[in-house]
């Protein structure tokens, strides 16, 4: 399936790679997911029927990878799902291991089963016949025989979501064609200053209501 311009919005399921998303700038202390969901609607021109995140439920994430502590990831997952995003957060598994230089053992806790749930929801949402379209926010290579079978056998339209463009594996770089790709750095400072831009509008109206109300006269009561 290629995509074509059409009136016609597809139905479309995004997938977010909470591991890849996590590396995105994260300066600001909102993410404002609604908009930056209506950007990537409009740019693909579809209609997003359904949502989802996966992630570890990290205690303390790596540096380097945009948040750290479980509270930043809680406070992630909350905005996520005020935005209507299905949030599957995995627990982590137990490993033991031997240090090959002083032979000590040492345990840590990993990510467990987040690329297979991730790859697996996809397939759950490719054969889906309402969905057309399959938008992934990833860069993993790992994920590109999932990929291939749902563009390839499954025909479905693939459009892919990356934080830069040096962040997109080799592997994935067939599917971003043209129009197929949506660049994060690219777009993200435009949508922060339209949602500042629309909350300083909704705040300027709220005043003005508020004193056109207070102005008004009171009636008696008969």
């Amino acid at each position: 399936m290629s995509w074509t311009s059409s009136d016609r919005k597809r139905v479309a399921a995004l997938l977010i790679d909470g591991g890849y998303f996590r590396k995105t700038d994260s300066t600001h202390k909102s993410y404002y997911f609604d908009a930056v969901f209506s950007c990537i609607s409009s740019f693909f021109n579809v209609e997003i029927e359904e949502m989802h995140y996966l992630d570890a439920d990290y205690r303390d994430t790596p540096t380097g990878q945009g948040i750290r502590g479980r509270s930043a990831l809680s406070s992630l997952v909350s905005e996520m799902k005020d935005a209507h995003v299905r949030c599957n957060i995995r627990h982590l598994k137990h490993k033991t291991f031997t240090c090959r230089n002083c032979h000590t053992t040492q345990a840590a806790e990993v990510q467990a089963g987040v690329d297979v749930a991730f790859a697996t929801q996809l397939l759950k949402c490719a054969i889906d016949p309402r969905i057309e379209t399959l938008l992934l926010w990833c860069g993993d290579g790992d994920f590109h025989d999932a990929v291939a079978m749902c563009h390839d056998d499954l025909k479905k339209n693939i459009g892919l979501i990356v934080n830069d463009p040096s962040s997109l594996s080799s592997s994935l770089k067939p599917f971003s064609k043209r129009n197929s790709l949506w660049i994060y750095k690219d777009h993200i400072d435009d949508v922060r200053k339209q949602v500042l831009a629309t909350n300083g509008s909704q705040a300027m109206l709220q005043q003005s209501q508020s004193r056109q109300q207070q102005h008004q006269p009171q009636q008696q009561p008969q």
